[in-house]
């Protein structure tokens, strides 16, 4: 009999999704919200254990334009959606976006159509 029973299999899946969702800081995401006239929204969730998360975007023609924003919302609990509006975009622009969790920019690197 082998040790993926039905008895066994349930826990053993339950177990592995719960050290996988804790292993990785960023959880979900990021994936683009709402998109109207000059603002979006970028939306992810991150692990409990992260203590600071920051976007930073610019126009994927001109990385002098660069901006950040650093999320201001409460962090560490079990559950941590959040979003981050981006303003002031250009009509017709391709932005490249980051994602800094807990100061680390490695995680992400996006295009965001406007």
């Amino acid at each position: 009999m082998s040790f993926f029973t039905k008895k066994h299999f349930l826990p053993f899946i339950a177990c592995f999704i719960f050290i996988q969702g804790y292993a990785q800081p960023l959880i979900s995401g990021p994936w683009a919200g709402n998109v109207e006239l000059r603002t979006a929204v970028i939306c992810m969730e991150v692990a409990p254990t992260v203590k600071k998360v920051a976007l930073r975007f610019y126009p994927a023609d001109d990385s002098t334009q660069m901006k950040t924003i650093h999320f201001k919302g409460e962090l560490g609990k079990t559950f941590n959606p959040i979003k981050i509006e981006l303003n002031a975009l250009d009509f017709n622009t391709t932005y490249n976006y980051k994602i800094f969790l807990d100061g680390e920019g490695n995680y992400v690197a996006e295009k965001l159509n406007h």
